[in-house]
């Protein structure tokens, strides 16, 4: 019973961190934020939306409202990058079978990662819509669209982010000194309950402010503390006479051993080593690193002959240490050397690190280890990693593909009564930059039962429209079925299997060893700027987009310059999926010369615009450049396309300042 009483113990710590952490993620990141709607209706604006008030009704004054017009869209600019938790709508009856999207570009609403599947109003009660994003998702831009012809009507939108922060931010930081200047939280806990090996790794260690209970419990399943593997920042430089420290607690009989494990370019080190019972208290572990070389550290706990005993870890810290961030905030850090790639080079199907770091989490996948990459946002009882026989007789494998044996792992849709009938579970990979033309997606698939629905394979290309590679119906036996989908040439596009549910629950649909074969792209040629934006001149309070295309392969990098250095860091500015430049709103001081610069790795390209922001200048072709028009019934100035002249600016229909006269003789 020790064991039991420490267990509750270490739920009751972990609980209170993480409810005093929440004050800081549960504020409304969408709160007063930028935003932009498709086209507004009326006297209608997007900034309805993001205004605090939770209002609802059908008023153009109240709710952010689009034009009836095809895939309307509304999205949000939270100003930096976040680990998105959770959106919640706020809308009038009608507004039915919209998603909500979280990515890192506007150029396209619908490009980023979908949160959760489609979502109603409900037809009674609240006016209002809560959509999780489990996993979390990272990005800046939050976006709310509906398909087909439609009207868009979102009255509030907040979003709710479960962010993790590094604790290394500043030379010798300790994780409690730090976490505790953010209001969060430095308490990594390792539960053995029922699984051979938990594993948690930290670089060095982490600030949390959420943590998912259900992962504590799963089966050789790591605590849901540190960011991903894949985040640049979770390695530092180590100095000479660096001493890493932490406290413990290993209390139960049958407690086996903690590892501590240094990971170097030279290979692996144990360098804390605990085992058996400690007794009830904390104590103190630690090791003088000495190393000046990029180092990670892997916490692994061990359990024993039961589920009596328990492994706590708490108050990281990493001391008089050199500590030097050895990417940029952008570039990927390679895992066992200290090698920085730029963001094109992951998941291009090439093994750029040397290592497969950069591929890991890229598709290739047994399951046996983690999901590696593939995401499926709307529950756990839809798409889940699983292993050993389903819950339902007559349905389901007994064993994963890979392994033959009941503890392998395989991705199970599972048609359980808590599903219904014609539900849709999404499987969708990571975003690939681009695949070569004999590339194609091999896999293997189970599709046992009476009650079988539909498993399809489709791929999405960059403004969310889905092509079906691949079908299948019925049931198909009751073996590991193999079989291959062409992908082709495409560029910043995704896979996505789709589940649906049959009649009744003898319906289970599981995916094991899925691979990306022939998929990587070769240098075909030279990259060259094949066409460049025209120099510009545009009044102020315009909004202007620098284009251009290019020749070459594989998929260029794309990176945009004004006057030779870096743009301004502003929301004005955005890089869309095409790699044109987007500038919102022209200041004067956006006047200047832009340069871009294409790379793919193999060769690259440059090339040249000039933009001149005419102050006091207007051709009325895309608004009034800042310029208030006095009004009487009489007459009035408008902006208009309809008096009858030919505009001066484009020798045809455009826009003018014409006077308007009610009454000639008035004034």
């Amino acid at each position: 019973m020790r064991g039991s009483r420490v267990l509750l113990l270490l739920l009751l710590v972990y609980y209170t961190n993480i409810s005093e952490s929440t004050k800081l993620v549960n504020s409304d990141l969408a709160y007063k934020a930028p935003c932009k709607i498709s086209t507004a209706v009326g006297t209608s604006r997007c900034d309805l939306a993001v205004d605090g008030s939770t209002s609802v009704s059908s008023s153009y004054n109240t709710c952010a409202t689009s034009k009836s017009q095809p895939n309307p869209w509304l999205w949000i600019d939270l100003g930096d990058y976040h680990w998105v938790s959770k959106v919640v709508v706020y809308g009038p009856r009608s507004l039915t079978q919209f998603k909500i999207y979280v990515g890192n570009s506007t150029a396209s609403p619908t490009s980023g990662v979908q949160c959760g599947g489609t979502y109603d109003i409900p037809s009674s009660g609240q006016y209002l819509e809560e959509v999780n994003c489990d996993p979390l998702i990272r990005g800046r831009y939050v976006a709310i669209a509906l398909s087909g012809t439609a009207t868009l009507s979102v009255c509030e939108m907040l979003v709710y982010s479960a962010e993790k922060f590094n604790v290394l931010g500043a030379q010798g930081a300790d994780c409690d000194t730090t976490c505790n200047a953010q209001g969060l939280t430095c308490n990594t806990a390792i539960n053995t309950r029922g699984s051979s090996r938990a594993i948690t790794e930290a670089g060095v260690a982490y600030c949390y402010s959420y943590s998912s209970t259900a992962n504590w419990f799963a089966d050789d399943q790591p605590a849901y503390i540190s960011e991903s593997s894949s985040d640049p920042n979770r390695r530092r430089c180590i100095g000479y006479n660096c001493s890493f420290s932490f406290w413990y607690h290993m209390y139960g009989d049958d407690v086996d051993s903690l590892e501590v494990i240094m990971k170097t370019t030279a290979g692996n080190t144990t360098i804390v080593t605990e085992k058996g019972n400690q007794g009830n208290e904390w104590k103190e572990g630690s090791a003088v690193i000495n190393e000046h070389d990029a180092a990670r550290f892997m916490f692994v706990g061990t359990r024993g002959a039961s589920f009596s005993g328990d492994i706590a870890i708490d108050d990281i810290s990493v001391k008089t240490c050199l500590i030097t961030p050895l990417c940029n905030d952008k570039d990927f850090m390679c895992l066992t050397t200290p090698k920085c790639i730029t963001p094109y080079k992951v998941c291009n199907f090439y093994d750029d690190c040397g290592d497969g770091t950069d591929e890991n989490s890229c598709g290739d996948c047994d399951f046996e280890r983690d999901y590696c990459g593939w995401t499926s946002p709307e529950n756990y009882r839809l798409w889940a990693r699983f292993r050993g026989s389903t819950f339902t007789n007559g349905t389901g494998p007994d064993t994963d593909h890979t392994t033959g044996k009941a503890k392998g792992f395989y991705m199970l849709f599972e048609a359980h009564l808590g599903v219904r009938q014609g539900e849709e579970g999404y499987l969708t990979s990571p975003v690939f930059m681009e695949s070569s033309a004999n590339c194609k997606i091999d896999f293997y698939y189970h599709m046992k039962g009476k009650n079988m629905g539909i498993l399809e394979l489709f791929i999405v290309n960059e403004n969310g429209a889905k092509t079906s590679l691949w079908k299948k119906d019925k049931e198909q036996g009751g073996d590991w079925n193999y079989d291959t989908a062409r992908i082709g040439h495409k560029r910043n596009f995704y896979v996505q299997f789709v589940a649906t549910k049959g009649l009744g629950s003898q319906g289970d649909i599981a995916l094991d060893d899925i691979k990306f074969t022939d998929c990587a792209v070769g240098p075909s040629a030279n990259l060259t700027i094949k066409s460049m934006a025209a120099n510009k001149t545009v009044g102020v309070d315009t909004d202007v987009v620098l284009d251009f295309t290019y020749d070459g392969a594989p998929l260029a990098y794309v990176t945009w310059m004004k006057d030779g250095e870096a743009l301004p860091a502003s929301p004005r500015f955005t890089v869309g999926m095409d790699g044109s430049l987007s500038i919102s709103q022209t200041a004067a001081e956006d006047s200047g010369v832009y340069t871009v610069k294409i790379s793919n790795g193999f060769s690259e390209a440059t090339g040249q615009t000039k933009l001149i922001i005419a102050v006091g200048s207007c051709d009325f072709e895309t608004n009034l450049c800042g310029l208030k028009l006095s009004y009487k019934p009489s007459f009035y100035f408008e902006r208009t396309q309809d008096s009858g002249l030919t505009d001066h600016t484009t020798s045809g229909k455009g826009y003018i300042l014409a006077l308007k006269t009610n009454n000639p003789g008035g004034y």
